[in-house]
Formats: structure tokens, C-alpha cells, sequence
């Protein structure tokens, strides 16, 4: 059962990971990829397949049961937020030399704090505090926005 539930882990995490390859090949500016992985990525159902989309599933669920569970998983759920953070460090890296962020901004600040505003907001939805189109988080980014450009 162990071993099933390992590859389930690894299956969720490649599509996790070839969905948030697409925000580097995009052409458009650093601002509307840095929103869109917010947005995006702080919807707990962001990661699954239609197929897999059932009634009361989501990712805290499957993340975290998994983590408590299986020890071995949480390693793979690790490997992954790095693959992530080097999605978000080469896009910063990417607005500063095209001179759309500030040049002195702490890469690695930053993107722990956009992963600890997704995993809030994700949570804020969740709780049902926040729905997708939530006017909360399009204020919040403008305020991170304005200290970043």
C-alpha cells in the first residue's frame, strides 16, 4: 500500500511541476507572472487532474495525510517546493534585468514570502474566507507589488 501511495505522490507532483513550468515560458510581464502564481497557486484544488477532481478532495488533504502518514513522502513534497522556488527565482531574476522589479530586493525573502502568501490564501479559501476572484488577495498583491517595482 505504501509503495502504491508513493507513486500516487510522485504522479500528483508531475503535473504539479509541468503546470508551474509554463509561468517561465510566458512572454508577459514579471508582475502578471508573480500574480498569477498567487492566484493560481493558492487554489487547493490547483493541482488535480479533472479526473482526479472529487467531491471534498483537495491538496491539504492529500499533502498533509500523506506527510503524517508516509515519511518517505514528505521528501518528495520538499523536492518539489525547490522545483518551485527555482520557477520563482528565475522569474524575479528575469523582472530585475528587464528593470520591472528593484534592484536590491532579497530574492530568497521574497520568495518564501509569496510561498507563505499562497499557502495563507490557500488556506483562506479553504476556510471559505476567500473565493477565486477574492478582491483580497487582488489588494494584497498590489500592496506586495508596489514595494517590489
Amino acid at each position: 500500500k505504501k509503495e502504491l501511495f508513493l507513486e500516487c505522490i510522485k504522479e500528483y507532483l508531475k503535473y504539479a511541476e509541468s503546470n508551474s513550468k509554463t509561468y517561465e515560458s510566458k512572454s508577459i510581464h514579471s508582475k502578471d507572472k508573480i500574480k498569477d502564481i498567487i492566484v493560481n497557486f493558492s487554489n487547493p484544488n490547483r493541482n488535480l487532474k479533472p479526473e482526479w477532481k472529487l467531491d471534498g478532495f483537495n491538496d491539504y488533504y492529500f499533502v498533509f495525510d500523506a506527510i503524517k502518514n508516509v515519511p518517505e513522502a514528505k521528501e518528495l513534497f520538499l523536492n518539489a517546493d525547490s522545483g518551485m522556488i527555482n520557477h520563482l527565482q528565475k522569474i524575479i531574476s528575469e523582472g530585475i534585468e528587464k528593470k520591472e522589479l528593484k534592484r536590491e530586493i532579497d530574492i530568497d525573502l521574497l520568495i518564501y514570502g509569496i510561498g507563505f502568501l499562497i499557502e495563507g490564501f490557500a488556506l483562506g479559501r479553504y476556510m471559505g474566507f476567500l473565493n477565486g476572484d477574492s478582491e483580497i488577495i487582488d489588494n494584497m498583491f498590489e500592496v506586495i507589488w508596489n514595494g517590489l517595482k
